[in-house]
């Protein structure tokens, strides 16, 4: 081989190994930007997920927190004349605020697991007090109600919300309560003025109803 022919050869190869290396660099580019692209799309369905969660999450916090607070009624109690109140002080686990800030959705599902309701039920008469402690419960956010049971609590408790109306003799609670959820939704009210009861005792069967107003300040 001449020293022209070795010359062209050595030159060859260059160009050759100069295409190789372009095109490897252009695969890298390609797979690079394929990847970007995935991860965008990834990250954007995350950050849907995470908006819509956050709004789940703000829709829970005004239901809970407008039936935060104190509510009482009386009843007669069976057998005789005897007028029972029935006190109901109801606070949830956490306040939530609407919120700006960027937050991952796993911070997000974690205050909607730990979104509950505590609840102190008191019976008072002019001669004794008693009452049970429930935590832990979550409202019901289809059907606007709370449900209590606590293997501790000789009574189980069946809670609507509810609004004031003129007339109190015949409240449909399951449809009102309904009604009253749309509202708080919906932003036109910021709480809860009225709470329909039904109650039972394991001593007696019978199911009560009950009526319980605010108490305001």
């Amino acid at each position: 081989m001449t020293m022209k022919n070795f010359l062209v050869f050595v030159s060859l190869l260059i160009s050759l190994f100069g295409c190789a290396n372009q095109d490897k660099e252009k695969f890298k580019d390609r797979a690079n930007a394929e990847a970007t692209e995935v991860n965008e799309v990834e990250q954007a369905a995350l950050d849907e997920r995470a908006r819509k969660a956050q709004l789940e999450l703000e829709a829970r916090g005004r239901f809970y927190n407008a039936v935060a607070g104190r509510f009482e009624g009386e009843f007669q109690s069976s057998g005789n004349d005897r007028a029972i109140k029935l006190i109901l002080n109801l606070m949830p686990s956490m306040t939530v605020y609407p919120s700006e800030q960027i937050r991952t959705l796993d911070e997000i599902l974690a205050d909607i697991n730990n979104l509950t309701i505590g609840v102190q039920a008191v019976f008072e008469t002019s001669s004794m007090s008693t009452g049970c402690i429930f935590s832990g419960d979550r409202l019901d956010m289809g059907k606007g109600s709370l449900s209590l049971i606590n293997s501790n609590c000789p009574n189980a408790f069946t809670i609507y919300i509810s609004q004031v109306y003129a007339s109190q003799t015949e409240i449909d609670a399951p449809s009102v309560a309904k009604e009253t959820l749309k509202i708080i939704l919906d932003g036109e009210t910021q709480s809860v003025d009225q709470l329909v009861i039904y109650f039972q005792s394991k001593n007696n069967p019978s199911l009560k109803k009950v009526i319980l107003r605010r108490i305001k300040g």
